[in-house]
């Protein structure tokens, strides 16, 4: 089987131009100051939180465990539970851009995950592998707007006599949760990032029929649920008319002269306070803790780097 390679993602495109993505837009519509250090500069905390650590490496496990799921249908063979299995685990194992404490948690979530008491069994039954961290892009809202595009942990077709109920495209989003509270399903109805995915998929010409939102919990004995959310058109349609509208603002605050307002709001989200906090209220005494997202793969890790190259 071969291995994917580990990926450092950039706000920028190989031709300097911005990445417009879920990620890029809410750092805007966060606060102006965090669009400017991490999109304009293209900058980040050189060390990251253990729990993003631990969901990349779980999700880097997942990819080379669905790569080897894809290998085997693509030869119209039954895949083996237990080769994918240890392609998971030994992905984890090399994964070089976490310490070992999280490497443990991601090691343990994928065990769970690829054993019979997991979820891979049905989960393979029932997909059909069509695309692994599938780069999704496409131009909307015409010559005057911009190309938006997301990139997908799993892109599946789901069909009959498995789950006939559920027949069509999905996009999987893969999440680690320190209990199912974290993931409630809720949280996926209003979080953009899956509404991202599903108006990248219609811009690339891919008719979805929505998210699968597939959560395995960090607890002692982990636990693995699914849940398939259908998104309307009509919210797709509304949300492409909020994003067009932000882009044309976040572009018009780009073209002014003179420095970037801090938020205006609460300077946290849900991992905690804002990873530009220092270097806003510190300055230059600050920058060097920060660097672009390749030096900080490498603080994690000392390994080398591996970059994007879709130019979006």
């Amino acid at each position: 089987m071969i291995r994917p390679e580990p990926r450092v993602w950039s706000s920028r495109n190989p031709d300097g131009s911005i990445r417009w993505t879920w990620y890029t837009l809410a750092d805007f519509l966060a606060c102006r100051r965090r669009f400017k250090h991490g999109v304009i500069d293209d900058v980040v905390p050189l060390l990251r939180a253990p729990v993003l650590s631990t969901g990349s490496a779980f999700h880097y496990g997942q990819e080379a465990g669905f790569t080897a799921v894809k290998e085997y249908q693509a030869a119209c063979d039954e895949p083996l539970l237990g080769a994918c299995h240890v392609e998971a685990i030994n992905a984890v194992d090399a994964y070089p851009y976490c310490g070992e404490e999280s490497r443990e948690v991601a090691r343990r979530l994928a065990q769970f995950y690829w054993s019979p008491e997991g979820g891979a069994e049905r989960d393979l039954s029932e997909w059909r592998i069509l695309g692994i961290e599938k780069t999704l892009t496409g131009r909307i809202g015409g010559s005057r707007g911009v190309t938006w595009g997301a990139t997908v942990d799993l892109l599946v077709e789901v069909g009959p006599p498995a789950h006939r109920q559920w027949h069509g495209i999905w996009t999987v989003n893969w999440k680690t949760a320190s209990d199912l509270r974290q993931g409630t399903f809720g949280w996926a109805r209003r979080d953009g990032q899956f509404l991202s995915e599903q108006l990248a998929a219609r811009a690339a010409g891919i008719e979805t029929r929505g998210m699968i939102l597939a959560v395995v919990t960090k607890t002692k004995n982990p636990t693995y649920t699914r849940d398939y959310v259908e998104w309307p058109a009509r919210l797709v349609d509304d949300f492409a008319v909020d994003v067009l509208y932000n882009v044309r603002v976040a572009r018009n605050a780009m073209s002014r002269k003179g420095p970037w307002p801090q938020n205006y709001n609460s300077c946290s989200d849900r991992y905690g306070p804002c990873r530009y906090w220092d270097l806003c209220e510190d300055g230059e005494m600050a920058r060097g803790c920060f660097g672009t997202r390749a030096e900080a793969a490498m603080a994690q890790s000392g390994d080398p780097i591996f970059t994007l190259d879709e130019d979006w």
